[in-house]
């Protein structure tokens, strides 16, 4: 079920148009200008509700599809991508937190509003924790606290797919890890790093250790950035597939918004820059063989004739040590015109 919502004093009113502006006008609504809202509501009254609150906010242009099954919601996914989900967590086929985490394991980027009951409280929360962008508490929120959460989630979840971009790009990637419970939250480029699935991670270290033993890195990292408060090194790390990465770590101790002790950390795949050092290196060793023992004169020398490098050769060549070749100002006053 899809309704369509329009400010009635905007100029993107429907008008009577003739067939050819009436096509037009068809083709700009289908435009991506439409914010495409997700209902996952099995409850024929509380999905009228938030229809009729959209369409007294001022969030224009937005277009709403109703499912009332978490299977029907994730198949409507698949098809089509939608700036925000409004996901009620107790469903036919799914109830509770379960709703959630299951709909996150499937798309974990995406915009997720949780709907709680008013007892659920809590539980919208510890939603927000795991992933949802926000929670309302069902007939606690009006049209603009409505529009607002929208808004809100869907600007935040724009800039946050813009970082990852970002992050994947530059191959650099953020966690908190939090040593009391042990819980582990990443970006996608962390994961990445170390080759595993995103989705399939878990957010638990000793969970990724078993997944990875690459993973026991951070277990040093996070015990050098307790006992020093800060750290930045380059790491070199071996994968279970055999594969050699090397990366650069920077952490630091905070506080979480409860004052729980936590580790923030940002980390990036440096494995091409390091080898591109490596063969620089082993071609800087191969060109200083050669040059070094090469049986002919080879000199590096400025414009004016002052010397930058020269081999023994050289020094054979004109008959002075390597000190006077180096108090020479000009290179070129030791040659003779030939008659």
């Amino acid at each position: 079920m899809e309704h369509n919502y329009f400010n009635e004093d905007s100029d993107q009113m429907p008008r009577d148009f003739g067939n050819e502006e009436s096509t037009m006008y068809e083709e700009i609504s289908n435009f991506e200008g439409f914010n495409k809202i997700l209902l996952i509501e099995d409850n024929p009254g509380d999905a009228r509700l938030v229809e009729l609150l959209l369409a007294e906010s001022d969030l224009l242009n937005c277009k709403i599809t109703n499912k009332t099954t978490l299977a029907e919601g994730i198949t409507a996914l698949e098809e089509n991508d939608f700036a925000a989900i409004l996901l009620d967590l107790t469903l036919p086929d799914s109830r509770g937190f379960e709703t959630l985490e299951q709909l996150l394991k499937r798309f974990p980027d995406d915009n997720v509003i949780v709907l709680t009951g008013l007892s659920d409280k809590n539980l919208g929360v510890n939603a927000v924790k795991a992933g949802a962008q926000d929670f309302l508490i069902k007939g606690a929120f009006d049209a603009d606290l409505l529009a607002k959460s929208l808004r809100y989630s869907i600007e935040r979840s724009s800039v946050l797919k813009r970082l990852e971009e970002t992050q994947r790009l530059s191959r650099i990637g953020n966690w908190e890890y939090i040593p009391d419970t042990k819980e582990f939250s990443a970006s996608n480029e962390v994961f990445k790093v170390f080759g595993l699935n995103v989705q399939e991670s878990s957010s638990l270290v000793d969970d990724l250790k078993n997944t990875e033993p690459a993973f026991q890195i951070f277990d040093e990292i996070h015990a050098e950035t307790l006992a020093e408060k800060t750290l930045k090194k380059d790491i070199k790390i071996q994968l279970s597939n055999g594969e050699t990465r090397y990366i650069y770590i920077q952490c630091r101790i905070n506080s979480t918004a409860e004052s729980k002790l936590a580790i923030n950390g940002i980390i990036q795949d440096i494995t091409e820059r390091k080898l591109a050092e490596q063969e620089l290196v082993k071609s800087q060793e191969r060109y200083q063989d050669v040059f070094n023992k090469s049986k002919d004169a080879i000199y590096i020398c400025t414009l004016e004739g002052r010397l930058v490098d020269f081999n023994e050769a050289t020094t054979v060549l004109f008959g002075l040590d390597r000190e006077e070749l180096e108090k020479l100002e000009d290179i070129h006053t030791l040659y003779e015109p030939v008659n």
